[in-house]
């Protein structure tokens, strides 16, 4: 992190745990913690962690397009998975791997607040996808799963997260498989009816 960015990020850190409101980029749900772009890297997140435990009316946190890798985001999730107002969780292009999706799961098996997951551009692989698509099938309050732009996902992971998508169909699971509505209407057709 450059010497004027390490700046800006200490104001930001000190803003997120007295007030929360911090809008770097963007509009989400308020009050809301939007760190993106920021060059974010592991090393950065035992201080984000702790202004965000000491921040209980967060709803939503956005830490999309840095560095961050499988141990930032398990230092991230053990504060996440107490968070007693956090709705909406942004991970997107960030250097996360499978490894750091088991953190993320069991995370969300922990808080059941997180109804909105935006995971586009990551390194997730059909591995990833389904132990994710494990936890998110016991979530039926769901509402938007962004998971597109995962270019390690094949036909395997996309048919689980078809399966989520079939088993709540007002979840809007957002993927790039070009055949994806058609796994959802085959799994639909297994379903019992409503």
């Amino acid at each position: 992190m450059a010497d004027n960015t390490a700046e800006r990020f200490a104001t930001l850190i000190e803003t997120i745990a007295t007030s929360g409101e911090v809008s770097h980029m963007g509009s989400f749900p308020t009050p809301n913690v939007q760190m993106y772009g920021l060059k974010l890297k592991d090393k950065h997140m035992p201080r984000l962690c702790s202004a965000l435990a000491r921040n209980t009316n967060l709803t939503a946190l956005s830490v999309g397009h840095n560095e961050i890798g499988d141990e930032g985001l398990r230092q991230l999730c053990a504060v996440v998975a107490t968070h007693p107002t956090l709705t909406m969780l942004s991970i997107a292009a960030n250097n996360i791997t499978d490894v750091g999706i088991s953190h993320l799961c069991t995370c969300l098996a922990e808080n059941h607040n997180i109804v909105t997951l935006w995971m586009e551009q990551i390194r997730i692989t059909d591995d990833g996808a389904e132990e994710l698509c494990e936890v998110l099938r016991d979530r039926p309050h769901l509402k938007t799963i962004n998971i597109g732009q995962n270019k390690r996902l094949t036909e395997r992971g996309h048919r689980a997260l078809a399966t989520v998508q079939a088993a709540f169909p007002d979840a809007g699971v957002r993927c790039d498989a070009a055949k994806f509505a058609e796994y959802v209407k085959e799994f639909n057709e297994f379903l019992p009816p409503k």
